[in-house]
């Protein structure tokens, strides 16, 4: 299970590995990839804050 701090959390899918997909988000202003099975993922509509990540 991830730690608390990645809940609710907004990335973006860089890439599939197997089953899963590796997920790039920041945690305190550093780059982080997260390896995440889909049934932790939701798709969330594409903003203007996010596009320029």
């Amino acid at each position: 299970m991830y730690l608390p701090r990645f809940h609710s959390k907004v990335g973006i899918v860089r890439e599939k590995q197997g089953e899963c997909y590796k997920v790039e988000m920041n945690d305190l202003n550093k780059a982080k990839i997260l390896i995440v099975h889909p049934v932790h993922l939701k798709l969330v509509k594409l903003t203007d804050k996010l596009s320029k990540i």
